[in-house]
């Protein structure tokens, strides 16, 4: 029967009788039971090159019954949907559209027609300025079916963004708001409206037409129309989601209507309502200029439902996230108990997500910025979510990225550093170190080894591996800031005696040799390392064979650098098999003493010259020096720093035994020196002790040096008797007297 009507249509020139063979088919197939199968049929009969014919009949009334049936034809019907496309009818149906545009009837069924044929993965062919313009046109009706139509096809094809792109080069947005009045009193109409706006207001462009032309306006007056129909709000609140995610004017002018989403999600707790909901305050936690307003309006509600699906989960922690980059903001969530429990739930429930993980993570690297935040993340233990999720999530790029910015910031507190390091941090940030390619990510992790590494009491807790991984990353990677990086970790690690070993083992002093001079970064930390290694006997052969302490000299014009030379040089000259190596830097210590400028360059410098002068052979190749002036003078100079003090005289002391050195002692004031120091110091033993081994340095076989002392220091000596408590101090004392004597 249907393939017999269908074969009747092809040659048919009578309008009437086209008319109701159209009539019966259209009964025919739309029968619950053998629709489809009827359909199949039409199309192998070659329907859709009749339907060409007929949609473009002069008479109306043909135009209308093909175009009725062409519509019941495509409702859920792949193979026709497919045959239509590929016979061109989308442009003749749009042609048609604006043909009869101001025809309810036929502009419904053939917008419909459009509509059905869209409900196909193959619609590109849709995607053209002629279907744009048909349903355009179509808009203008006042006819619910009509509109009804036209906005199912347009929400069906906007699913394409090539058709969006379309769109904001028409006039369709300013006609929607039209059409939303309409909605008004039209349950299906608002709904489809809703749809359409989910899918086509996602751009720039298409949000300030519809803004322009009154649409939040209106959208706000068809959502209270329909606030008691829960699919409708559903919809609507989808379309003002996408709404509000690009234009900061749209935003704004959502923001202030915020109240009306709290209501309704107060009012329907289902997912359906609260994923829109809380995707609309996601994308009001993304202004640039209205976070605080924000946050006291919608993040008790966020609270309430933030673990009420994993997909709420996701977007509440990104709008904690967001708006937390905001300090007020911050603060303010990190006295917040509520928040941080969720937050943390969130993390437990989701640890393979890592949307949720990283998004988490983000917002605690914001509120540790904050004492409250710190010990509510320390109390809740939250940093155990944060390195699980770590974990979990170890090929997830952006979970790395933000684990490991949450690390950065919340290491910088030392009750963090230790937590984060118990719960296994210090093996997933190793784990960066020795198997990422990344050089950001590499970046990220040494700031957590340098954070860590310069707090209290994390020694015990810290991965050995991170000595040779940072190690092999300064070969590795090749930009300047990850060496920076990198030797600046290693120069916390190096002050750390558990690790010390682990370094020199994995060869860094033949590392700090090749890269040392890569900016004035590496060198000040590379020469930190140097300092805090030198401690270790077996160190220092090894810089001296790689030629460090050249390299490091040259950074002596840095205060700090100045203070670890001197370091450097004083422990290096512990061992006296390698002085002459270290009388070329003689010369830069005495200058660094002589400037002065700080206290710590002074000792540091001192405390080489003690050293140095501990050995014959060194200091009779000091004599062209002027040491006992340099020494003298920081005496002087620092009279009331006693550590000053006490390096100075037992440098001076050293330095005395030599018989040449001794006779500049006079003239360089340091007679009169000890005279003012003894005065000063007079209760204190230690340095009086330090005084009396100069004084018997200075007279011992120097016959000019007794008579001096003997002038100049005599009474002193006597009355240093009266209150030196140290016995041995005052058995020194009188030998000294009587040597001076004799």
């Amino acid at each position: 029967m249907v393939r017999k009507a269908c074969q009747k249509l092809i040659n048919e020139n009578d309008n009437k009788q086209i008319i109701e063979i159209y009539e019966e088919l259209i009964s025919k197939i739309q029968d619950k039971e053998k629709g489809q199968n009827r359909k199949t049929k039409c199309i192998e009969e070659n329907i859709c090159q009749t339907l060409i014919k007929n949609i473009q009949s002069e008479e109306s009334e043909v135009v209308h019954s093909s175009g009725r049936f062409l519509r019941a034809l495509l409702t859920n019907c792949h193979i026709a949907q497919e045959a239509a496309i590929k016979a061109g009818l989308g442009v003749i149906v749009s042609n048609q559209l604006i043909k009869y545009s101001d025809n309810g009837e036929i502009s419904g069924a053939l917008s419909g027609s459009i509509w059905g044929m869209a409900d196909n993965e193959n619609k590109n062919e849709l995607i053209t300025k002629i279907t744009i313009d048909g349903l355009s046109k179509t808009l203008d009706n006042t006819n619910i079916f009509t509109l009804t139509s036209a906005v199912g096809a347009l929400l069906t094809l906007a699913e394409d963004d090539k058709f969006v792109h379309l769109i904001e080069k028409s006039d369709i947005m300013k006609k929607i708001v039209k059409v939303i009045k309409i909605g008004e009193e039209d349950e299906t109409l608002a709904r489809l409206i809703g749809g359409f706006l989910c899918n086509a207001a996602g751009e720039k462009e298409t949000q300030i037409q519809f803004n322009e032309a009154g649409g939040i306006e209106a959208l706000f007056k068809l959502l209270e129309k329909q606030k008691n129909k829960l699919t409708v709000v559903a919809r609507i609140m989808s379309g003002i989601r996408a709404l509000s995610n690009e234009d900061e004017g749209v935003l704004e002018k959502i923001i202030e209507n915020s109240s009306k989403f709290i209501s309704i999600g107060k009012k329907y707790s289902t997912e359906e309502i609260i994923i829109p909901m809380l995707g609309i305050f996601f994308n009001f936690s993304q202004t640039d200029s209205k976070e605080v307003e924000v946050h006291q309006k919608c993040s008790e509600i966020v609270s309430e439902y933030t673990n009420k699906c994993k997909e709420a989960a996701r977007l509440a922690l990104g709008y904690y996230m967001n708006l937390s980059t905001s300090e007020e903001v911050a603060e303010d969530m990190a006295e917040n108990q509520k928040i941080i429990n969720e937050v943390k739930k969130a993390m437990d429930q989701n640890e393979d997500e890592d949307k949720i993980i990283s998004r988490g993570c983000g917002f605690l690297q914001n509120i540790s910025d904050f004492e409250e935040g710190r010990k509510l993340i320390l109390e809740q233990g939250i940093t155990k979510n944060l390195i699980e999720g770590f974990k979990k999530n170890r090929e997830e790029e952006e979970v790395v990225k933000s684990c490991l910015s949450a690390i950065t910031n919340m290491s910088q507190a030392d009750e963090l550093a230790i937590e984060i390091l118990k719960e296994g941090g210090a093996k997933e940030i190793d784990h960066v170190l020795d198997d990422n390619k990344d050089e950001e990510l590499i970046r990220l992790a040494l700031i957590c080894v340098i954070n860590i590494s310069s707090s209290d009491n994390v020694e015990e807790y810290i991965d050995k591996d991170w000595c040779k991984h940072i190690i092999e990353d300064l070969d590795k990677f090749k930009k300047p800031i990850i060496k920076e990086k990198a030797i600046t970790a290693l120069s916390g690690l190096a002050t750390m005696e558990g690790l010390k070993k682990e370094l020199i083992e994995n060869n860094i002093i033949t590392v700090l040799a090749k890269y040392f001079h890569v900016s004035e970064v590496t060198q000040t930390k590379a020469l930190n390392i140097l300092f805090a290694l030198s401690s270790e006997p077996e160190v220092i052969k090894k810089i001296i064979e790689s030629h460090l302490l050249s390299s490091a000299v040259q950074t002596i014009n840095i205060s700090v650098c100045s203070e670890n030379f001197c370091g450097l040089i004083a422990n290096c000259a512990k061992d006296q098999s390698i002085h002459d190596e270290l009388l070329p830097f003689v010369q830069d210590i005495l200058t660094i003493i002589k400037n002065k400028k700080t206290e710590k360059a002074v000792i540091f410098g001192l405390n080489a010259l003690i050293n140095l002068c501990s050995n014959k052979e060194t200091r009779e190749a000091l004599r062209t020096k002027e040491i006992v002036n340099v020494i003298v003078k920081s005496i002087n100079s620092f009279k009331p720093t006693k550590s000053i003090v006490l390096s100075g005289y037992s440098a001076l002391g050293n330095a005395s035994i030599d018989e040449e050195i001794k006779k500049e002692l006079d003239k360089n004031l340091a007679f009169e020196t000890t005279q003012q120091i003894i005065n000063l110091y007079k209760n204190d033993d230690i340095v009086l002790e330090k005084v009396v081994n100069f004084i018997a340095a200075a007279c011992n076989r120097s016959s000019e040096n007794k008579e001096l002392i003997n002038e100049k220091l005599g009474t002193s000596l006597e009355e240093m008797k009266g209150f030196v408590k140290n016995g041995k101090t005052k058995e020194i004392i009188e030998k000294i007297q009587k040597a001076i004597k004799q």
